[in-house]
């Protein structure tokens, strides 16, 4: 009774989105500093139905809640809006919801953007039959009817800035697009709020893997099994999607286990992720303004972990240098492209930095990214976990040590004594004064004010006297 009261309460309380509730967002971390940005976790605002119970929960299956979010799926970050978007949380084992959840970076805030829909791609050709469904009252029903079929995204959630976010995660699902950034349909995800399904020109097409968005040529660039292809947002139908690569791929499942950044100075796509062998590799394609294009290995081995599936990557266009966070951990691997061989050195980042997941097994795709506004890298890893932050050292100055005033002490009277607590403070920093009379003496008090035995320093410097009386003081 007491387990269904706090949820009951959990889902009052997060019932309406979160950013109506004010938060005081924590600072960003120090150069070479992890630190924690948000103020809520998603488990916050997961849907639950009137007893508190997520999908996961009321469907009866597995109770691990960080499947929404741990379990093969993407994200997508756009620095125009700052949020980081996750969509088509789980897979259809974790009893998912297919909820549309924001990180919003300036407020600190998880929030739901819409509740669990029918399914999130609505039914193809590709899918058909009998689709789960919510009832008017967001209830799931009637008995014989299905949950929400959560597809796994791996790496197919791709922000596209201003525009929206491309999602097409999964084994066989055609390509949408999420351009309304406030969709807030009450229970059912409907046409209205999306654009789709979108066109493919090749019958093998398999679903969106992982990929980038072209800043060049405000494109989407994605990867399925097999081929390389291109997104244009806003072209008419039947010529949105083409294949761009030179069509010698082989079939590699492979691809699920990659993430993806572009690199606009080099026009170039980088992909991390593993062999078949568990070997740790850099792949991509080169020369993306000539097509069509071939598919290259960067590195092979690479010097992360083996087994690290799609670890989070980070196309650095200030440093010109690549980022790979291994899906765990305060290390970071930072690739050099400009050396040949290129290079990799590590860095492993202080402050919040023990307190961070140790490197897992399932991949981090999209949900490491940059935010070029305030210059952090971030990573969100568990449902129930903070969204982290950390900052890269581009060598700027430290920034200058606080101001401090003097605070100086001398003594008065016709008695003797010593005195304590001269030296420098910084303005609001709490003194103590220490006053021992010697013999004979006795200590009258310290002026002027706000000079006391314990006093807050304002911001200026400051003389402090101690008056000593020979004999004793008749107060």
């Amino acid at each position: 009774m007491i387990i269904t009261a706090i949820r009951t309460l959990l889902f009052l309380l997060f019932l309406f989105e979160a950013p109506g509730f004010a938060q005081t967002p924590p600072a960003l971390p120090n150069p070479g500093q992890w630190g924690i940005v948000s103020c809520n976790t998603l488990q916050d605002v997961l849907w639950r139905d009137a007893s508190g119970n997520t999908v996961t929960q009321v469907k009866g299956g597995s109770v691990n809640d960080e499947n929404y979010f741990t379990a093969w799926n993407s994200g997508a970050y756009d620095p125009s809006t700052r949020k980081l978007r996750v969509a088509a949380n789980g897979g259809d084992s974790d009893g998912a919801d297919n909820g549309i959840y924001d990180f919003d970076l300036p407020s600190c805030l998880w929030s739901r953007i819409s509740a669990p829909t029918v399914n999130l791609i609505p039914s193809t050709s590709v899918h058909s039959g009998t689709w789960p469904y919510l009832d008017s009252a967001g209830t799931y029903g009637p008995a014989g009817k299905s949950y929400p079929q959560a597809r796994h995204t791996y790496g197919g959630s791709i922000a596209m800035p201003g525009i929206g976010t491309f999602i097409a995660g999964g084994v066989s699902w055609h390509l949408y697009e999420i351009v309304n950034p406030d969709i807030r349909t009450a229970w059912h995800a409907t046409l209205t709020g999306w654009q789709g399904p979108f066109d493919v020109t090749t019958p093998d097409y398999s679903g969106s893997l992982w990929g980038a968005w072209d800043s060049n040529g405000n494109r989407v660039l994605f990867q399925d099994f097999s081929r390389l292809y291109t997104y244009i947002p806003g072209q008419a139908a039947g010529s949105r999607v083409f294949g761009i690569d030179d069509g010698q791929q082989p079939y590699d499942s492979r691809n699920r286990f990659f993430s993806g950044c572009f690199d606009a100075a080099r026009n170039r796509l980088v992909g991390a992720g593993v062999l078949s062998d568990g070997t740790s590799v850099l792949e991509g394609f080169d020369g993306l303004a000539h097509l069509p294009t071939t598919r290259v290995t960067f590195l092979n081995p690479a010097p992360w972990p083996a087994w690290t599936i799609a670890p989070g990557i980070i196309c650095d266009q200030i440093a010109g240098k690549y980022v790979v966070y291994p899906n765990g951990g305060q290390t970071l691997y930072v690739v050099d492209p400009s050396t040949s061989p290129w290079t990799v050195t590590t860095i492993t980042g202080g402050g919040i930095g023990p307190g961070l997941p140790a490197p897992g097994y399932n991949g981090t795709w999209h949900r490491f990214a940059h935010d070029p506004t305030s210059d952090v890298y971030l990573v969100a890893l568990r449902v129930g976990g903070p969204v982290y932050a950390f900052k890269p050292d581009r060598g700027e100055p430290p920034p200058p040590p606080p101001t401090t005033y003097a605070l100086t002490l001398a003594k008065a009277g016709t008695g003797i004594g010593t005195t304590s607590g001269e030296g420098f403070y910084v303005a609001g920093a709490t003194v103590t004064l220490g006053a021992m009379p010697g013999t004979g003496s006795s200590f009258a008090g310290w002026s002027p004010s706000p000079c006391a035995p314990t006093f807050v320093m304002p911001a200026r410097a400051l003389l402090c006297t101690a008056t000593f009386t020979r004999g004793k003081v008749h107060k």
